[in-house]
């Protein structure tokens, strides 16, 4: 009997072991992904909030072009138009905004160009888990636009993503839900603030419930010049 139960507890102990190392290798594998779009050609990582090794407010468009050419995520890109180029293999969107002396402004990685607010399966923007953003960069507010995304925003660092909300809205907001959009953006003054319903992070709760909580927050932000959500947040 002695030896039965020992069996059993060391099969209790292998099945824990295996279990901890498939969450380690699953945790290992999401935490490369902000990581994978954050970095620089050399794949090192960026000193500050960057795509592919573009920094708005320091890269110019003409670096910008040069870095995305060399980046092993977007050599193969083709440029749609100017300040659009779509990634190789499956849907992917990298959008610019820039200044007159043609610094980057902005840019967004995302799923599609039409703002349908419907997931992507396998696109390089859905894979980058909501709790990656909120370990690297703190707490978000969320916005609730008038649209079918859900919001997170991080106005200090100039890091706002969004992703699709579902069909059902009493899913929980889990650290694995993948967002649809990243964009990194220069935080600048407003000019025209606009008050939406934004929440101060409530932690993972259902999406429902965000919806629900009526309280009305001041969101200023300035059109990006991208043609999706999210918007780049100002400073009042």
């Amino acid at each position: 009997m002695p030896r039965l139960l020992r069996f059993i507890l060391l099969l209790i102990f292998i099945a824990a072991l295996l279990m901890f190392a498939a969450r380690l290798i699953g945790s290992t594998h999401s935490a490369t992904q902000l990581a994978t779009v954050m970095s620089q050609p050399d794949g090192t990582a960026c000193n500050h909030p960057c795509l592919f090794g573009v920094r708005p407010g320091e890269t110019s468009f003409e670096q910008a072009v040069a870095i995305l050419h060399a980046h092993p995520l977007t050599h193969e890109a083709k440029w749609l138009t100017a300040l659009t180029l779509q990634l190789n293999g499956p849907p992917a969107y990298v959008g610019f905004s820039i200044t007159p002396d043609k610094v980057i402004d902005s840019i967004t990685l995302s799923d599609n160009m039409e703002d349908t607010g419907i997931p992507v399966p396998g696109s390089l923007a859905d894979s980058i888990p909501l709790g990656e953003l909120i370990l690297a960069f703190g707490a978000p507010n969320i916005a609730l636009p008038g649209s079918d995304y859900f919001v997170a925003s991080f106005p200090t660092v100039g890091v706002i993503a969004a992703v699709a909300r579902p069909d059902d809205l009493r899913a929980y907001v889990r650290p694995d839900t993948h967002m649809n959009m990243v964009m990194i953006y220069v935080v600048r003054p407003c000019q025209l603030p606009v008050n939406l319903y934004v929440h101060p992070w409530a932690g993972f709760k259902t999406f429902l419930r965000y919806l629900n909580d009526g309280k009305a927050y001041r969101f200023p932000h300035r059109v990006s010049g991208v043609s999706v959500p999210p918007f780049a947040q100002c400073q009042a």
